[in-house]
């Protein structure tokens, strides 16, 4: 019989789930993964990428 991955034995844990990726989650999630807590981060849709830096 073939596991779904709801059965599956390699699940992830994680100790907070945050929901929102945007100024706010993803400050949180920082702040939490620096004090060696396990955060997972959902969002609708992927990140964007940072602007190149300029010199001037």
């Amino acid at each position: 019989m073939k596991r779904t991955d709801a059965q599956s034995d390699d699940r992830q844990h994680y100790d907070v789930l945050i929901v929102g990726g945007g100024m706010v989650g993803a400050t949180i999630a920082c702040g939490l993964g620096q004090q060696g807590i396990r955060v997972a981060l959902f969002d609708h849709c992927a990140p964007s990428p940072l602007p190149a830096e300029r010199t001037t």
